[in-house]
């Protein structure tokens, strides 16, 4: 963050105090770690998706992922998450984990949860506190974790496409 490239010319500038850190619009997006490749339909089309098939009403999957990487500055606005749920339950839950260094216990904040309950393809999204979040600058470290679990019964077809954090880029020109 100290050292940055100027808009025009070679070489390398030094952050001063006066230097004003710009935003552009961000999305991480990360798709469950288990895919099945799924013939949509039967269209000869075929999408990787996590796709858990139910038989009775005591199994649950769980899929974990992390988004990132992250700058400081960066501001998380809202969560997202992208499936499809015939029947059984598709809950899709957001953490951030922020933690100076490996001396400190590391903070937890759940930043949303989204039940997807549709039988087509569905997107939810959610915008509540305690969204926005900012990154923090170091030496502190924050990581967002994605955490889906799908349960299933009998005859059930339930799918994760994907998760996504929506939100601003902080980045230095000049």
């Amino acid at each position: 963050y100290a050292v940055v490239t100027p808009t025009a010319g070679t070489g390398r500038w030094i952050l001063v105090g006066s230097a004003v850190p710009k935003a552009t619009a961000k999305r991480w997006v990360i798709s469950p770690m288990a895919m099945n490749r799924e013939d949509s339909g039967g269209t000869g089309v075929y999408d990787w998706v996590n796709q858990f098939f139910g038989d009775d009403d005591s199994t649950v999957a769980f899929l974990t992922g992390e988004f990132g990487p992250f700058n400081p500055g960066d501001v998380i606005t809202e969560i997202e998450a992208v499936g499809r749920n015939s029947g059984g339950v598709l809950i899709c839950d957001f953490y951030a984990v922020s933690c100076a260094d490996a001396a400190v216990v590391p903070t937890v904040t759940a930043l949303g949860t989204l039940t997807l309950v549709a039988g087509v393809d569905e997107t939810q999204s959610a915008t509540a506190a305690p969204l926005p979040i900012t990154i923090p600058a170091a030496p502190s470290h924050t990581m967002v974790i994605g955490r889906v679990s799908m349960q299933a019964g009998a005859g059930d077809d339930v799918r994760a496409y994907w998760l996504a954090l929506n939100g601003t880029r902080s980045y230095i020109t000049e």
